[in-house]
């Protein structure tokens, strides 16, 4: 929590630090995690995801079952998230 509170004291973050990892079996999946087919009963994007654990602080687990995105986890996703997490931020020194 020190690290966490850190990060955003420094960057002046609008919504909490997202962590994403990268399993190899399902075993790892923590317990109190959501699953967004299993849980939900529906299907969602990678993006809708990243939201749902920003702003509601919530685990989020998806595996290829779970994602509807029909480009999963690229490096174009990545950088849409980041775009959009930071713009913000970047807006504000620019002008």
């Amino acid at each position: 929590m020190k690290i966490q509170k850190e990060i955003r004291n420094k960057l002046r973050l609008l919504t909490h630090p997202l962590v994403t990892k990268m399993i190899k079996n399902e075993k790892e999946i923590l317990i109190d995690a959501i699953r967004t087919l299993k849980d939900l009963g529906y299907h969602l994007d990678n993006y809708q995801a990243f939201s749902m654990s920003r702003s509601g602080q919530k685990i989020v687990a998806m595996t290829k079952e779970d994602i509807w995105c029909m480009v999963p986890f690229t490096l174009a996703s990545i950088f849409v998230l980041l775009l959009v997490t930071y713009l913000p931020f970047i807006t504000t020194f620019l002008f």
